[in-house]
């Protein structure tokens, strides 16, 4: 490879990647949900997607101030990141509000690993005197599913979970 491809595809990663987190950003969301949307049209390749919300997270950033909250968004990356599988897919879309496209083939795989990051997060002290929870939302992929589509269902599914108090995991029981 010369040095100019390798300055290209560096180039290239640096745009996919969330430049305070080092994972996937919202720009690589959007091409590999479309991607996976693709691959299910024609192949009726299942995905689910799983949507994160670190719960009250204004409150760190009020108390603690904004660099200790950078630094818990870090951790919190670096934490989900170690604990997902190869075929599990982590972008921060906003804020705190971070994807995980999931390529497992059953619904109940994609729920036990959301659980398993819900405990997990809950369990760790991401920095002295902090603890934070998560709540999630999860929908597998459905026939007529559009990028809006299967957003809007995930995101009423992580309101929900807020709603019912946080650190909870909803998933849609009919799909």
């Amino acid at each position: 490879m010369t040095s100019l491809e390798e300055a290209h595809q560096q180039l290239k990663a640096q745009t996919l990647l969330d430049e305070l987190t080092k994972v996937n950003n919202r720009k690589a969301y959007n091409l590999k949900i479309k991607a996976l949307l693709a691959g299910f049209e024609r192949y009726q390749t299942p995905f689910a997607i799983i949507s994160i919300d670190i719960d009250d997270f204004k409150k760190i950033n009020d108390n603690f101030g904004h660099d200790i909250g950078d630094k818990v968004l870090q951790s919190f990356s670096a934490l989900i990141e170690n604990h997902i599988r190869q075929t599990d897919h982590l972008f921060r879309v906003g804020g705190e509000e971070f994807v995980i496209l999931s390529e497992s083939k059953t619904k109940i795989d994609t729920i036990k690993l959301a659980e398993k990051l819900r405990q997990t997060v809950a369990s760790k002290t991401l920095m002295p005197g902090i603890n934070i929870t998560i709540s999630l939302g999860i929908c597998a992929v459905i026939k007529g599913d559009c990028v809006n589509s299967i957003a809007k269902r995930v995101d009423s599914l992580l309101y929900q979970a807020k709603a019912n108090g946080k650190n909870n995991v909803v998933f849609s029981p009919v799909e």
